[in-house]
């Protein structure tokens, strides 16, 4: 709802984060939270190379909520 829309207002600026522990936390959060912006595509991108199945998986269904065409690999 609302302050979903808010929170994710707030935690957006932690996707630029030089942490990549931040920044994953912060991607899951959003996805989470149904707040889905394509400035956490670059993160997203990056988790879907991960070598965790979770993570990866997980990477490449919160591209398909951004846009449905866009897939790890059809983002690059």
């Amino acid at each position: 709802g609302r302050r979903a829309g808010e929170v994710g207002e707030q935690v957006v600026p932690l996707l630029e984060d030089p942490d990549l522990e931040v920044r994953q936390a912060t991607a899951l959060t959003l996805s989470n939270l149904g707040y889905h912006t394509r400035e956490a595509i670059p993160v997203l991108l990056e988790l879907a190379d991960d070598d965790d199945p979770f993570m990866a998986t997980w990477a490449g269904e919160a591209l398909a909520e951004i846009d449905p065409n866009l897939t790890a690999q059809g983002a690059r």
